[in-house]
């Protein structure tokens, strides 16, 4: 599935990036209506971010802030332009915040198409996912 690669990718890197601090996934409703919602996803961290100059190309083919993050990290440079090419798939873009040793805030917003079962049914309908202790 194209959206668990992206989140895999950002979060590894966020998690390859961050020796200290925090790392956070946000998924918000933007928008909603009878037949698709509006999700916003943002991957941040409190890493080493990325240098303002290098902000253009961190998301080409082999491409890392500098030569010294690959030996002293690892990594092929691919992850995010992989992240870039499926998030162009799905019609949209990726944005990126980032000061260099503060951290790093990725986000992108995809549409989708609401099935006819979740316009029936809530998604957390409580006697189907969760039981008392009385049972």
């Amino acid at each position: 599935n194209r959206l668990t690669q992206i989140l895999i990718n950002l979060i590894s890197n966020a998690i390859k990036f961050t020796l200290d601090g925090e790392i956070g996934l946000l998924v918000k409703l933007e928008d909603t209506s009878d037949d698709k919602v509006i999700v916003k996803f943002i991957v941040r961290d409190t890493g080493i971010g990325i240098p303002e100059k290098n902000q253009k190309i961190i998301f080409d083919h082999f491409s890392q802030a500098d030569s010294s993050t690959s030996r002293k990290f690892g990594g092929t440079g691919l992850g995010l332009s992989i992240v870039k090419k499926l998030v162009e798939l799905y019609g949209s873009n990726i944005t990126l915040e980032s000061k260099e040793g503060e951290g790093s805030e990725f986000s992108f917003i995809l549409e989708f198409a609401k099935s006819v079962d979740s316009r029936r049914e809530s998604f957390c309908d409580s006697k189907k996912f969760f039981k008392s202790k009385k049972e």
